[in-house]
């Protein structure tokens, strides 16, 4: 027969993979749900650029509507507006395809990391039978008490496990949100540079600053498809009333919808200013509630260490 030491010893290991087993498999729920909803997103910008492309051919050719924009002498108006229309319909439409392709990657990613974990369960449950063994050959209610004690640690140190991850996720969509608000701090200052007659350089500079931060707003919705992942196993902890974390999949859309459409709008930059601060916003919400519940824990682990620890120290 083992020691109890050498039991807990693969009991531990066993639960970590127990633990990471759980967590893979509810992040892989959560990413078919976001595929679903993506799928869905790809389907109406693919039919949504098609109009826009269509608007655009007939405009460009001699159809009835592009002679009837003639006659009214607004042909070239109508033109540029349908193609800045086109131009949005399509970033949407790439963002869409973008976000597929990443989930899907993520999901083969998971079932691979499943694939060994599969056993867990029934191997735990053998463990648990070996341990009971070597504890009842030992005798006494100390004996009895440390098994339980040691179970709420492990189970403590899970909930902290996951609680970390998630607030690394966190923080990193916080990191991804201050380099977008920078680009567009830049191309805002730019733009009223422009406005004022700041010429072609500023016309250029705002574009590039504008250029950074639809690269920034993938970098962002990258770390909020993690956030929402790494929420996952906690989110049923999370009471707070202002924190909906389907939102945060619908941010590109936001932010596509109010940038691009006329990206020459200085009021546009001033609302995607507005909307990534409302990310940022939220975000922080969940860390700080995040960190409270961590708190918690850390209290609870303290408190479980020093109980087993006199139980240790008394035995004979």
């Amino acid at each position: 027969m083992r020691t109890i030491d050498e039991v807990n010893a693969e009991l531990e290991q066993v639960r970590d993979q127990l633990a990471r087993r759980k967590k893979l498999l509810s992040v892989r729920d959560n990413l078919l749900e976001q595929r679903r909803e993506r799928q869905r997103t790809e389907e109406e910008t693919a039919q949504a650029l098609y109009r826009e492309e269509s608007d655009v051919e007939e405009l460009e050719h001699m159809s009835f509507k592009a002679l009837l924009a003639a006659l009214k002498g607004d042909r070239e108006e109508q033109l540029s507006r349908e193609r800045r229309e086109a131009l949005s319909a399509k970033l949407r439409h790439d963002q869409a395809v973008r976000d597929l392709e990443d989930i899907q990657r993520r999901i083969e990613a998971l079932e691979e990391e499943l694939r060994p974990l599969v056993d867990c369960s029934a191997r735990l449950r053998e463990l648990m039978e070996e341990k009971a063994a070597v504890l009842r050959a030992q005798g006494g209610a100390e004996g009895e008490r440390l098994a339980d004690l040691e179970e709420e640690l492990a189970q403590v140190r899970a909930r902290r496990k996951e609680l970390g991850e998630a607030l690394y996720a966190g923080r990193q969509v916080l990191s991804a949100a201050g380099r977008m608000e920078s680009s567009l701090d830049s191309a805002a200052s730019m733009g009223t540079w422009d406005m004022l007659g700041g010429g072609l350089f500023a016309t250029a500079a705002k574009h590039q600053h504008l250029d950074e931060a639809r690269y920034a707003a993938d970098e962002v919705q990258g770390a909020l498809r993690s956030f929402r992942t790494e929420l996952a196993d906690v989110s049923m902890k999370i009471e707070s009333p202002t924190v909906e974390v389907g939102q945060f999949a619908t941010f590109a859309d936001y932010f596509f919808d109010g940038l691009f459409a006329d990206w020459a709008v200085q009021n546009r930059i001033h609302d995607a200013q507005w909307s990534v601060s409302s990310v940022r916003s939220k975000v922080e919400q969940v860390i700080n509630r995040l960190r409270y519940m961590d708190e918690e824990e850390e209290r609870r682990s303290v408190a479980l260490e020093r109980e087993r620890e006199e139980i240790l120290n008394q035995a004979q």
